[in-house]
């Protein structure tokens, strides 16, 4: 790993190590060996899920984590849609309501 990081200080790259994870999937059948990898001389934190371009990995290849993710998020969409729309008719309703009150007022300085 360290070679690849020569190479990107080369073109002017920095590799940073508090940012970056390591996940190691062995083959099925094969037992987990926590993997050792270093980048100039600091070693890269190993986990147990990955998020990478909005999908989760898992290191033992289990969907769970992609699925409650993917539930969580589509929740969150709905719950916030739900929202903007209760929030809109709630500025609808209050601007009616302050329109039949200015007319109730014009129409009853009207009489007097």
């Amino acid at each position: 790993m360290d070679a690849f990081a020569f190479a990107s200080d080369n073109f002017g790259f920095t590799i940073s190590t508090k940012k970056t994870e390591v996940m190691y999937q062995p083959t099925p059948g094969i037992p987990y060996q926590e993997p050792n990898i270093t980048v100039m001389g600091q070693r890269l934190q190993t986990v147990e899920n990955l998020a990478y371009l909005g999908s989760t990995l898992s290191r033992s290849a289990n969907m769970d984590a992609e699925v409650n993710n993917r539930i969580a998020k589509a929740t969150s969409a709905f719950w916030k849609m739900d929202e903007d729309s209760l929030g809109k008719k709630r500025y609808l309703a209050a601007k009616q309501n302050q329109s039949l009150q200015s007319s109730r007022l014009k129409s009853t300085s009207l009489r007097l």
